[in-house]
């Protein structure tokens, strides 16, 4: 295989990786996320408003006002507490998927989106002469130079009905690489295709929930009720 096509593997893999275990990521992040040490504070905090709680709740606010007032105030402080640590773990969390998001667009999508640009028309297999001329010029043109080609056809057309421009804009590297091969950046659209094709496929046979048959709104003895009043109308 390809070394060309071996890297666009690893870079689809990757991405289907990210894509399938989207739902695991938020506790993913909540491991390794800097909020972390002030989720343990905050565990501890909770823990300890829920025993002055049941305190409270034990003991008689008249026979031990002392006591449950001293526990009310502190409630009140344990809760003013929990807000803030709440708000802290929610901001570092989300700056810490933001910094992931960027680690990921500068790792992974920008990456794979250069790696397209740069090697897209890079010959992965060629065509062997009996395939090449089975297909139209045209569609083995852009299986080979991917769809600029499309918009470059029309002016190789005329350049070459007229005599003009040849040599220019590599026309006649297009006309020497033309039904020989075919090219990264087609080959990995035709894989992303039928990857998408085939999740669609499965989601719609095994991952989607059946949808459950619709209720007849008049059973038999609705029928019959209906028929009553109907008669008491008529009466």
């Amino acid at each position: 295989m390809h070394w060309a096509a071996v890297v666009a593997i690893f870079f689809i893999v990757v991405t289907k990786f990210l894509q399938y275990t989207n739902k695991y990521h938020e506790k993913w992040i909540s491991k390794f996320a800097p909020g972390n040490a002030l989720s343990r504070e905050y565990s501890a905090k909770m823990k300890e408003r829920h025993e002055l709680k049941e305190q409270n709740n034990s003991i008689s606010a008249q026979d031990n006002y002392a006591k449950w007032t001293k526990n009310n105030r502190k409630l009140d402080s344990l809760d003013k507490e929990i807000n803030n640590l709440k708000n802290k773990i929610q901001s570092e969390n989300k700056a810490f998927q933001a910094h992931l998001h960027k680690l990921k667009l500068l790792t992974l999508t920008v990456p794979f989106f250069v790696f397209k640009i740069v090697y897209g028309k890079t010959p992965i297999y060629k065509l062997n002469s009996s395939t090449s001329t089975l297909f139209p010029t045209f569609v083995t043109g852009i299986w080979s130079q991917g769809w600029l080609y499309v918009i470059l056809h029309p002016l190789r057309t005329i350049s070459q009905k007229w005599h003009i421009m040849e040599g220019k804009f590599g026309f006649s590297k297009l006309d020497a690489m033309a039904l020989q091969s075919v090219s990264l950046g087609i080959w990995i659209w035709a894989l992303m295709n039928v990857i998408n094709g085939t999740e669609f496929i499965v989601n719609q046979l095994f991952l989607t929930p059946k949808m459950e048959a619709p209720a007849f709104a008049n059973t038999q003895e609705e029928k019959n009720l209906d028929c009553t009043d109907n008669n008491v109308i008529l009466d």
